[in-house]
């Protein structure tokens, strides 16, 4: 039988992971993603006289996107401005300096929110979640590693889904210029929230960024895996669905 303090032990915050964790991409996201990118900013360009066709935009935004996977391999993130300077700068050294103050800023928000037009699909009982785990106490914050969608857009996608509402705390790093697991992540989270790392757990699905990265700073953290990988042997606990987590968490609690 728990003693008193044990029944009392609890989590002063819970953090998540957002991809494949409470969201996941449709089939084919990704190219149909970079196919509209480069035919709405390539025909943009082409409109300026600056390209002959949108097509020609392709070899600069896929040498942009091997630049992006080697800066992401070191635990690092860039403004998602930056990413479309490099992609220009993929096409010559002097083409941010062609483009008109209005053409950089349309095209931005163009490479930013193709996401809006083909939205993620939420997981199934993703909401109920993060309000169970609300109603349980527990003060929420979001930590999500980010691509050529940047942290205002998905904040944008949580809100039409009703999930944005249930977060203290949005952290995406194309913000903070590091990407899970780096430390940096995790310690200006947890800064922000004013809370030791003991007091923490996180939920994700990524063994490296989610398991490894929390565990490595303090934390506690919860295996999510809804396609059935195998259980890492630094996880505090493993689920392999969403509404097994709030049980989960108060397992872990009663062990404080």
């Amino acid at each position: 039988m728990l003693g008193a303090d044990a029944e009392m032990a609890h989590f002063t915050v819970v953090t998540l992971d957002l991809w494949d964790t409470l969201i996941h991409e449709r089939p084919d996201a990704t190219e149909s993603a970079s196919s509209a990118r480069v035919r709405m900013i390539g025909g943009v360009l082409a409109s300026r006289g600056l390209l002959e066709h949108p097509d020609q935009l392709r070899p600069a935004y896929d040498r942009s996107g091997r630049y992006l996977e080697t800066v992401w391999s070191k635990g690092l993130d860039l403004p998602v401005e930056d990413q479309v300077l490099y992609m220009f700068r993929a096409l010559g050294d002097s083409w941010p300096d062609v483009l008109a103050e209005k053409d950089l800023s349309d095209i931005v928000r163009m490479y930013s929110e193709v996401i809006l037009s083909r939205p993620p699909v939420m997981l199934d009982g993703a909401r109920e979640l993060l309000g169970s785990l609300r109603g349980s106490g527990h003060r929420l914050a979001l930590i999500s590693n980010t691509g050529r969608t940047p942290g205002r857009v998905l904040r944008t996608v949580l809100e039409r889904m009703g999930l944005l509402e249930h977060f203290e705390l949005t952290a995406f790093s194309d913000e903070l210029l590091a990407r899970k697991p780096s430390p940096k992540v995790f310690g200006s989270v947890l800064a922000r929230l004013g809370v030791p790392p003991d007091s923490v757990v996180h939920l994700g699905d990524n063994v490296e960024a989610d398991i490894v990265g929390a565990k490595s700073f303090g934390m506690s953290a919860v295996q999510v895996a809804l396609a059935g990988q195998p259980r890492h042997e630094l996880a505090d606990g493993y689920v392999n669905r969403l509404d097994q987590l709030p049980e989960c968490v108060r397992r872990l609690e009663a062990k404080l």
